[in-house]
């Protein structure tokens, strides 16, 4: 196939004008401005879902380091210090509060009732 005389070859997706570019901007923000809310039994499953898996999370976190022991120990540990490693202990509560304070934020932010509009159940 030959370029047509006086055009340039154009590989990709299609050019559009400017006005056309705006239409197409305009529309795609209109259908992300949509109302997503979700009613209050959704939220609520969402809010157990984000607490389920910020357990998880914390529980590998804080598990990151250390390993349990293997073998026979027939005889008392000479040292009185974290045998199986790991972090320390007041830093394990600290990534407990974090995601504690993670997750209460953001049930809040999903079950607040500021919304008048907000779905609810039948």
């Amino acid at each position: 196939m030959q370029p047509v005389r006086g055009c340039t070859p154009h590989f990709g997706p299609p050019r559009g004008t400017e006005t056309e570019l705006l239409i197409l901007h305009g529309a795609w923000k209109n259908q992300t401005v949509q109302d997503r809310s979700l009613n209050h039994s959704q939220a609520i499953i969402v809010v157990i879902g984000l607490g389920l898996a910020l357990y998880v999370l914390g529980d590998w976190l804080t598990t990151l380091g250390s390993y349990s022991p293997t073998g026979w120990t027939g005889y008392a540990p000479l040292s009185t210090g974290d045998v199986f490693g790991g972090f320390h202990p007041w830093l394990r509560l600290i990534i407990w509060l974090l995601l504690i304070a993670v997750w209460v934020r953001s049930s809040t932010a999903l079950l607040s009732t500021k919304d008048l509009d907000r779905h609810h159940d039948s």
